[in-house]
């Protein structure tokens, strides 16, 4: 008995060597996975998302798909992802307006660092701010002479309560002294369409958002958000340059996966962002939507949000934003 055991122990360690285990064997993935957008189709998570699932599709010879999964700021689209098998076959992109809802959530039922795990950053991009061009306003120091002069006569759109473009409206009343009023929507993809229509006034969405509506006449881009000007908008002063210094929102968008995926195949699905991100062409590609290139490794991300977690909150108590969800 013990030499047929030594035997068999024998015949497993040699299929072992040459074969993997059973679990180094398997590939991964050998059936489509589903990427949620968590936004309204039309936005520049969308846009990105969309992107990014064709790269892993073509790296994998597997579909990445896309299903967009709006509400709440991105939180039902979310959670829905936290909730999935952590087996890597269901993964969520969200900018860091999460981190930024997460300071003005009343629903404390999701937690984004210990209900998500990190994948890794995929990009970075600016806010744009943008009006109706029936606003008499054709700079920024315009439209904020405008606002003081009429306080509570113009609307903003944004992706929702404690969004990124919320938090950037918000901000922008408590630091130039105006007041406008919000408009919440359920994802960035309608307020762009509501501005053309005259539905609100103003907005602030990735410059990604804007492709192929900036030479509309019914749409004026007055200011970028961000630390420095927005590559694909060069001729784009930041507000910070406009008049307004110590104003600054910028945006970043990343990969995550239900809590408790294996680490391995968080590690595969961040190597292969990696490689996605620098394949020749893409970081032009990137570029044409509106984002820059920006990958990170797991725990640098989680580092990131980390910080913005308090930041975004410690900003939404100064001003007063609370239970907004």
């Amino acid at each position: 008995m013990r030499l047929t055991r030594l035997l068999y122990a024998a015949g497993a360690a040699m299929f072992l060597a040459v074969n993997g285990s059973p679990v180094q064997a398997q590939k991964f993935p050998d059936r489509p996975v589903r990427l949620v957008a968590p936004y309204a189709p039309g936005g520049g998570v969308d846009i990105l998302a969309r992107l990014i699932a064709q790269k892993y599709g073509e790296l994998w010879g597997t579909q990445m798909i896309v299903e967009n999964k709006p509400g709440a700021s991105g939180l039902v689209g979310a959670r829905y992802v936290a909730t999935s098998e952590p087996n890597g076959y269901t993964l969520v992109l969200i900018p860091n307006s999460m981190t930024m809802s997460a300071a003005t959530q009343k629903d404390q039922s999701f937690d984004l660092r210990k209900d998500l795990a990190p994948v890794g950053m995929i990009a970075a991009s600016s806010l744009v701010l943008v009006i109706n061009s029936s606003v008499p306003a054709k700079s920024f120091p315009e439209l904020l002479s405008y606002a003081k002069a009429n306080p509570g006569r113009l609307n903003y759109g944004s992706a929702g309560p404690g969004s990124s473009s919320h938090l950037a409206g918000e901000l922008l009343n408590m630091m130039a002294g105006i007041k406008t009023v919000h408009v919440p929507y359920k994802g960035s993809g309608a307020n762009i369409p509501a501005v053309l229509g005259g539905e609100t006034e103003m907005t602030y969405v990735s410059s990604g958002s804007i492709e192929g509506f900036t030479k509309d006449e019914r749409l004026r881009v007055l200011a970028t958000l961000g630390p420095t000007r927005d590559p694909s908008l060069p001729n784009v002063p930041t507000i910070k340059e406009s008049g307004l210094p110590g104003y600054e929102v910028a945006i970043w968008y990343s990969l995550f996966a239900p809590a408790k995926t294996p680490p391995g195949i968080i590690a595969q699905l961040n190597r292969e962002l990696k490689q996605i991100l620098d394949a020749p062409g893409m970081k032009e590609d990137l570029a044409k939507r509106g984002f820059i290139a920006s990958w990170s490794t797991p725990e640098a991300l989680d580092k990131v949000v980390a910080t913005e977690l308090v930041q975004w909150k410690n900003l939404a108590d100064r001003i007063g934003l609370k239970d907004m969800n």
